[in-house]
């Protein structure tokens, strides 16, 4: 478990945010079985046993026929679509802070059972300038252990190789905000089509990046010269989900010119709790 410090360098309080666009919980895990739904299954089952079990009107009161009626059937549906709202905000950026691409780490919290797992399924940033693109990648294990055998595209074929791979995105909810109740400052949610999974004892890497412009990307500061503070060191936290350090890249292509501050990743993370599905 990485150690969380205090730090110089508090996150800026930040105006005029806009929450997440609104998604129904098959809209966002598509690929994901009912019986995986953490926050319904165990609610539905109690009450679909318990609406079913009195008698059937139209067959009498000796009928042991169990049903659900139309209205019934569009509640459960309703109420299994219907998701948390999980939000971890990380804060503003520092002033200046921004450049081409910011890399960082995530961990699963201590509330969740063995048999969930997280799924990350957007993330708001801030942006200097206004950017239309963004590419943004994940790999397994801490972006601190990634060198060019772990590219995207990469020969190298190490079973200890975990590879960047990338994540489509949709941009949506372009807005701006002020920090501090300073300058005005560009923001987005990067919404994501395929939630990216965190599981017990894992790290996940995620790098944001874009070509646009050097301010595409903004972070936090954790101290005056980002070199007190030791990598793997927790920024942002609540019981589900970890954020850890990160640091940023300054060159217009991805993966390029990856510099040795450490920093604090800048924004907001929308988060569900899925159950894991047993073997046996």
């Amino acid at each position: 478990m990485a150690p969380s410090i205090a730090f110089c360098d508090k996150p800026r309080r930040v105006d005029g945010m806009m929450p997440p666009p609104h998604r129904a919980w098959s809209e966002v895990h598509h690929s994901v079985a009912a019986s995986q739904r953490a926050d319904v299954a165990g609610m539905m089952n109690e009450r679909a046993l318990t609406l079913a079990s009195g008698l059937h009107a139209r067959l009498g009161q000796d009928c042991p026929l169990l049903v659900l009626d139309g209205d019934m059937l569009r509640s459960l549906y309703d109420a299994s679509e219907e998701r948390a709202n999980n939000l971890l905000d990380c804060g503003g950026p520092a002033p200046g802070c921004s450049l081409y691409g910011f890399m960082f780490d995530l961990q699963i919290g201590t509330a969740l059972s063995e048999q969930s797992c997280l799924a990350v399924t957007a993330l708001q940033i801030f942006a200097s300038s206004s950017c239309e693109h963004y590419d943004l990648y994940t790999a397994q294990g801490t972006w601190r252990k990634k060198d060019d055998r772990h590219l995207p595209g990469s020969k190298h074929s190490s079973c200890e190789s975990a590879k960047w791979r990338r994540i489509a995105t949709l941009p949506q909810l372009r807005h701006t905000c002020n920090i501090d109740s300073g300058p005005q400052m560009h923001s987005l949610w990067l919404i994501l089509p395929e939630p990216i999974y965190l599981t017990h004892g894992t790290t996940t890497a995620l790098y944001l990046h874009s070509s646009d412009a050097w301010g595409a990307i903004c972070y936090r500061m954790l101290d005056d010269t980002g070199c007190q503070v030791q990598p793997g060191v927790e920024t942002t936290a609540n019981s589900y989900l970890r954020v850890l350090t990160g640091t940023f890249t300054q060159s217009p292509v991805p993966f390029q010119d990856v510099d040795g501050c450490v920093c604090a990743f800048a924004g907001r993370l929308e988060f569900d709790v899925v159950t894991i599905q047993l073997e046996g």
